[in-house]
């Protein structure tokens, strides 16, 4: 697109605002480093756009390779948690699986109830939620089941094609158990079969009540698309969780079911509820974090949970066009998700620009997310116990970097014979590609995990720098 005279100085005169800001507060100081680019980056040049003779990934390299490494602890001397692979490449002839998703149902015996996207590549090749459930506390797992979505293939295209629901592409689990509903709850986006970014179309849900048979899907494509302002077409359905969703179980509302969701690229956030069990949703008229000024830039992956002082807390990802400071993006309901205050970014520190999944019980709130705000590495589970006023001990699950997705089991751990164990559980995706399954002591106490260090240097080991701004 051209540019005029006039434009041309605005940018200028921006840029050399930025570079102020730029010098003032990062590279006063030696151990920081920059790297600036341009919307270049977003659109396919990341890698290729050279300043001297580097471009951004061996640039970053080559500044972490000279800083002094007796300044950082090395990741390598925490022990990880040891995870059981739940996911894999092949599984059930999947090419690939990310985003995983878990609940804990109460049946006789309990039963563990996980997802993930079933993919053949990238974010827009995710066609079916697979599932598979462990009554042993998550020591063995049964064979994978396909609660819903469809393959490509021209009898489901030509079916997705004519009510833009049935037989059509799907992805972004997001559960909750709820007994009264009939079971695990599952909210997911719809997609159609075109090439073109996500493709999200509708929503559905589907119910079962015991993770490994489920009932007819459920259109709610109308009550999941929200006020829409400024959405790109392939991304006007709302984009659940993913993770977990939310059952209120005190307050005025209680039994409410709570579904977050984003519309768009990462830019508005919004959440979807239903007061009769799963029978009828609608979102509330509130949306949360656009950029002013901007198509794109805000609020997106988010995830709910009930704070043992009975205020409801959403805690989001946010866009690459939004300050990287540490602190997750958080809003606070007072009635039961009617309405939320102003957004902060009070939450505990995390890398902001990935998913985080967030869970209360026992008078305590978890939250899992890489701990690196420059990588997806450092997989590490928080506790609060002060409604996230302060967050206290933490537990490293993975130092390696990964995808970075994760989902806390709500509840201690449940035995075959319904006794709570002094577990939790966290479903995540770990750095050999799978997602895996871990216990980690709700003390965050454990003689296999230890407190995530802080302040780490980001070990790329000979690999470019991630890209940290794609969607998924």
């Amino acid at each position: 697109m051209p540019v005029s005279a006039a434009q041309s100085a605005l940018i200028n005169e921006y840029g050399k605002n930025l570079t102020a800001i730029v010098h003032a507060n990062l590279l006063s100081q030696p151990q920081h480093s920059i790297f600036l680019d341009s919307c270049y980056h977003h659109c396919g040049g990341w890698g290729s756009y050279h300043v001297g003779n580097t471009t951004q990934p061996f640039a970053m390299k080559e500044w972490y390779d000279a800083v002094d490494s007796r300044d950082f602890p090395d990741p390598s001397d925490t022990p990880d948690l040891n995870g059981t692979v739940v996911f894999s490449a092949g599984l059930g002839g999947v090419p690939n699986y990310r985003i995983p998703a878990i609940v804990q149902t109460t049946g006789t015996p309990p039963a563990l109830v996980a997802f993930a996207e079933a993919r053949n590549g990238s974010d827009d090749t995710a066609s079916r939620i697979a599932v598979r459930t462990s009554t042993d506390g998550g020591v063995t797992w049964s064979a994978v089941v396909f609660a819903v979505g469809s393959l490509n293939s021209s009898a489901s295209r030509a079916a997705c094609a004519k009510d833009n629901f049935t037989h059509c592409r799907v992805g972004n689990p997001a559960a909750v158990f709820d007994a009264a509903s009939g079971g695990v709850v599952l909210a997911y986006v719809v997609r159609g079969f075109s090439a073109v970014g996500e493709d999200a179309i509708g929503n559905g849900i589907s119910i079962s009540a015991d993770g490994k048979t489920w009932g007819k899907p459920t259109d709610v494509s109308t009550a999941f698309a929200g006020l829409q302002p400024n959405i790109p077409s392939d991304c006007r359905a709302g984009m659940p969780g993913p993770g977990t969703a939310l059952l209120l179980e005190s307050g005025p509302q209680k039994g409410r079911l709570l579904v977050p969701s984003y519309l768009g690229r990462i830019d508005v956030a919004q959440v979807t509820v239903s007061d009769d069990h799963g029978a009828t949703w609608h979102t509330t008229n509130q949306t949360f974090g656009r950029v002013p000024g901007q198509l794109h830039g805000g609020m997106g992956e988010s995830a709910l949970t009930q704070l043992p002082n009975g205020s409801v807390l959403l805690s989001m990802r946010r866009s690459p066009q939004l300050p990287r400071t540490g602190g997750r993006t958080v809003a606070v309901s007072n009635d039961g998700g009617d309405t939320f205050g102003p957004i902060s970014f009070d939450g505990p520190q995390s890398n902001p620009l990935c998913q985080g999944s967030i869970v209360s019980f026992g008078d305590a709130t978890y939250f899992s997310a890489p701990a690196q705000l420059s990588s997806r590495g450092n997989l590490t589970i928080k506790k609060s116990t002060d409604n996230t006023v302060t967050w206290g001990k933490s537990l490293l699950v993975e130092a390696g970097n990964s995808e970075g997705y994760s989902c806390l089991v709500k509840g201690a751990i449940q035995g075959g014979d319904g006794k709570a164990s002094t577990d939790g559980g966290i479903l995540y995706e770990a750095a050999d590609g799978t997602i895996k399954f871990s216990r980690f002591p709700l003390s965050l106490d454990s003689s296999t995990g230890s407190a995530a260090p802080t302040g780490q240097k980001t070990w790329i080991q000979g690999k470019p720098y991630p890209c940290l701004d794609c969607c998924h």
